[in-house]
Formats: structure tokens, C-alpha cells, sequence
């Protein structure tokens, strides 16, 4: 049908650097069976995963269906590639439900601290051991923010505030339903709520601004798109905790829930990019070792 179309065809979507068409298969094949010499491309510039992420969400809202097969083994391969994301956001690319989804993860994936919902943000799957935290920060530390205490224990405003309330009324801060889930991390220190820098081995020091400049002279990353893309993203962070007071004088008060909101999950995303490199980083220790 697509060969027998007197216009020309839509432009395919291909992933530049692997040259796999992400959307447009038929298109392609149609226009070879017309003959055509040449069709419009559209290139996607972003990883592979992204990009299979992409084909996905595209053969599952027009063009030829997936079967629910090939809708379950993307399921499964994008539960793979991005384990942080809820079982919700995969269901919208794949059109499965999230029921479905979460019965495809498996018990492998759920060890993950947070996911990341449909809207970008990112939840802890589990708040109770943040409860915990919260709860000794606020005995420590009764006139600390509340947003100081979320920040430092890895949960909601609205959590701390629950915890707090619950405090003062002297019960458990922890529903008993989730009581089971935080005993394993009743003890896990707890950061100072304080405005200072990350925390350091001891006898290391780290100065950021010297770490940028040496990462943007390494050609690894120079080199490559997506290692520019990580240097421009490096270089903004420092950029704004550089000049922090400047900025947030500078905000709007209407814009700044919403900024406070994203750069919430913009420090999730860096812990959790964080965590990744060093158990990569660990793991090839240990296999060099052995």
C-alpha cells in the first residue's frame, strides 16, 4: 500500500550512530519497491537505549502494531536498559499495562532505591527506611527545615512533616505495614543537614572546578557526542553551584516549587548515575584483580 502512494513518504527515523532505522521500516522497504534512490532520514542522536525506547513507543501508536510478544520482549529489554523507571512510564511506551509490567520485572530489578515516574520524577520505592533517618534527624536536630531534613533523608516534604506529626504524638514513625521493610536499614548514618559539600574519604580532598577542567582536556569525552553531552551537563551543575545565591535571587517566586521540584529529581539522577559508576568502577577492580 505504502508503494503504490503517488506523494513522497514521510522521513524515517534512524539512530546516527548504528544507522538502525528506530521508526520507518515499511517506509524504507516501500520506497526500495518503487524504486526510489534516496528518502528523507530525521537522525536520532542519543544512546541506543534511548533509541530502542523510542522505536518502541513509535510501533505501538501507529503504523503496524506490535504483538503482545514483541511488546513483552521490549517490556523486558527496556526493564533491562532503565530499571529505575516505573512500571507505569514503561507501560505507557509499550502499551502494556503496568500490572503486566511489574509481573515482567521480577524480583532481580526491585533492589533499585528509586524509579523514575511517567512525569520524570523520581520516588523511593520504599520510604521507611527514609522515615527513619528523617525521625533521628528531627530528635538530633528539632529546629532543622523540613526541606533540609527531606533532602538529607531521601524522601518527600510532606513524608518529613507526616514523621514529625507522628513524633509528637508520640507513635511510630514508620506505618507497621512498612515496619518490616526498615529494620535492614535502621542504622545507616545519617548526613548532616547542613549546606556543605559532599562527603570524602578521609585524607582526600576534592576540589570541583579542577575536576571539570581536567575532565573537558580528556579526549575520550571531547571526542564523542555523548561524552560532550556529559561535560556541557557537568559544566552547567557547576555552574550553578557556583553561583547559587545569584540564581535563586533570581527566580520568580511562582517558578520556584516547580525548580525545586526538578532539581530534586536532577540530584536523584546524579546519585543514581553516581552509584552506577562506582559499582562499574568496583566491578572492574574485582575482575582485574582475579
Amino acid at each position: 500500500m505504502l508503494a503504490d502512494l503517488d506523494h513522497k513518504l514521510p522521513p524515517i527515523l534512524v539512530h546516527r550512530q548504528t544507522r538502525k532505522v528506530i521508526d520507518g521500516a515499511h517506509r524504507l522497504r516501500a520506497a526500495a519497491m518503487r524504486g526510489d534512490s534516496s528518502i528523507e532520514v530525521t537522525f536520532y542522536d542519543g544512546a541506543y537505549e534511548s533509541a530502542f525506547v523510542e522505536a518502541v513507543e513509535a510501533n505501538t501508536t501507529h503504523g503496524l502494531p506490535l504483538s503482545k510478544a514483541d511488546r513483552e520482549a521490549a517490556a523486558r529489554k527496556i526493564i533491562k536498559f532503565f530499571p529505575q523507571w516505573s512500571d507505569r512510564a514503561i507501560a505507557k511506551v509499550t502499551g502494556l499495562s503496568a500490572k503486566k509490567i511489574s509481573s515482567l520485572r521480577g524480583d532481580a530489578t526491585r533492589v533499585d532505591a528509586v524509579r523514575i515516574g511517567k512525569d520524570g520524577r523520581a520516588r523511593p520505592l520504599d520510604s521507611s527506611a527514609g522515615r527513619l533517618r528523617a525521625a533521628k534527624l528531627i530528635t538530633a536536630q528539632p529546629d532543622a527545615s523540613l526541606s533540609a531534613i527531606a533532602r538529607s533523608s531521601g524522601i518527600a516534604v510532606g513524608t518529613v512533616r507526616d514523621v514529625r506529626e507522628k513524633l509528637r504524638r508520640g507513635e511510630d514513625p514508620v506505618p507497621q505495614s512498612r515496619r518490616k521493610n526498615a529494620s535492614s536499614e535502621a542504622d545507616r548514618p545519617i548526613p548532616a543537614t547542613t549546606e556543605s559539600a559532599p562527603p570524602r574519604e578521609a585524607g582526600k580532598t576534592f576540589e570541583p572546578t579542577g575536576a571539570v577542567q581536567m575532565l573537558q582536556r580528556d579526549p575520550s569525552l571531547r571526542l564523542s557526542l555523548a561524552g560532550r553531552k556529559l561535560l556541557h551537563v557537568v559544566a552547567v551543575t557547576q555552574f550553578i553551584s557556583d553561583n547559587l545565591d545569584s540564581l535563586v535571587n533570581l527566580l520568580p517566586s511562582h517558578c520556584r516549587p516547580v525548580l525545586a521540584d526538578l532539581a530534586r529529581n536532577c540530584a536523584y539522577a546524579w546519585q543514581t548515575f553516581a552509584v552506577e559508576v562506582e559499582r562499574r568502577q568496583d566491578a572492574r577492580a574485582d575482575s582485574n584483580g582475579a
